[in-house]
């Protein structure tokens, strides 16, 4: 009996261990998987809204992005971690959700820069989406788009 009940205890430990592994891993995967679409969707919208641009204007580099895009003015601005969008001098509507924060790479000065070469004009866009609760948790997002201004 005591040989039976010392086996029970282990098999017990043992999956209850696994369990608790398992929601660990779950959370983990959970988190990257909040801070991937955010990335995401913030270099997609992004990305649309300065191809389609047919003006900039601001100082770079910056935290903020004014473009003109379809005759709207859109205003993308970088405020205690969270990147917010403006059109036409509307009220500014967060772009990212309340558990990821939006940091600055080491040696930026801004998240967006203008860079022009000759008439064309680009904006590089670089920022590191960041997991509130667990910081390792992390995505850098550095792209360059060229303005088309369709």
């Amino acid at each position: 009996l005591i040989i039976y009940i010392s086996l029970l205890a282990i098999v017990l430990v043992a999956m209850t261990d696994l369990a608790t592994r398992l929601v660990f891993l779950q959370s983990k995967t959970n988190q990257k998987s909040a801070v991937a679409s955010n990335l995401n969707f913030l270099q997609n919208k992004i990305n649309h809204d300065i191809s389609d641009a047919t003006a900039i204007s601001g100082t770079y580099p910056g935290n903020t992005l004014n473009i003109t895009v379809g005759g709207h003015n859109l205003v993308y601005t970088l405020t205690a971690g969270v990147i917010t969008l403006s059109r036409d001098s509307a009220t500014a509507v967060p772009i990212t959700n309340s558990t990821v924060t939006i940091a600055l790479p080491s040696g930026v000065s801004g998240i967006f820069t203008k860079v022009t070469n000759g008439t064309s004009n680009c904006v590089l866009a670089q920022m590191v989406v960041v997991m509130k609760n667990d910081p390792s948790q992390n995505q850098t997002l550095q792209s360059t788009i060229l303005m088309r201004g369709k």
